[in-house]
């Protein structure tokens, strides 16, 4: 039997990776790869990392925003986490956002507007109040344009509670709670993640529908 005396920290079985197919080799050679952009992208609410996503329809309609950004096909990706249990032995941090929240929300504007976030470590982006980047990263996703929102103030003047209201509508201006925000697991240790992660297959959308593929297939 497991105990709970202290943080144990057990992964999904299945998270999920929307990308475009022009990726599918590299991500197939090495899935955690420091020089791939998708693995370090730049201002995202999280800051550095690899996105995942409990959700296969989210990750499709990732992959689907994307393919239309990039004139490419949609990919989604679906890794196996294999079972390893974080317990209060092994060094991990890890951040956990339960829901929606005003630290939440600071914790992306964070990550969204400093200047450090741009930088190539990782660990130069922190939660305010700590010294380095946790290792994982779980929470909701912010939703509407993050980017549009940030624009209409100077980035050192943005009000905190209009920041929040605003990340958590969608873009026809509703209000989204609990889980229709979406769920994000964002792994930015690269070490861990290589150890962790493994490629199974891949969704494709092809001639109007998605078509799954096991690793040996893509």
């Amino acid at each position: 039997m497991m105990s709970v005396d202290a943080p144990v920290i057990i992964f999904p079985e299945w998270v999920y990776h929307g990308t475009v197919t022009s990726t599918c080799d590299s991500f197939k050679r090495l899935l955690i790869n420091q020089e791939n952009p998708s693995f370090w992208p730049v201002d995202k609410d999280f800051g550095r990392g690899f996105y995942t996503t409990i959700d296969v329809e989210q990750a499709k309609r990732w992959a689907m925003k994307r393919a239309d950004e990039q004139d490419d096909d949609a990919l989604v990706l679906k890794i196996n986490c294999r079972h390893v249990n974080i317990t209060p032995d092994i060094n991990i941090r890890h951040l956990v956002f339960l829901g929606p929240s005003l630290e939440w929300s600071t914790f992306i504007l964070y990550n969204r507007t400093n200047s450090a976030q741009k930088r190539h470590q990782v660990s130069d982006v922190s939660f305010p109040g700590t010294s380095v980047h946790a290792d994982v990263i779980t929470g909701p996703m912010a939703d509407n344009d993050v980017g549009a929102i940030l624009n209409r103030f100077p980035k050192d003047q943005i009000p905190l509670h209009w920041f929040y209201d605003e990340i958590t509508k969608s873009k026809a201006g509703l209000q989204l709670v609990g889980l229709d925000l979406g769920n994000q697991i964002v792994f930015s240790n690269l070490d861990m993640a290589q150890q962790i992660l493994y490629l199974d297959g891949a969704y494709k959308f092809e001639r109007g529908k998605w078509v799954y593929y096991d690793r040996k297939e893509l």
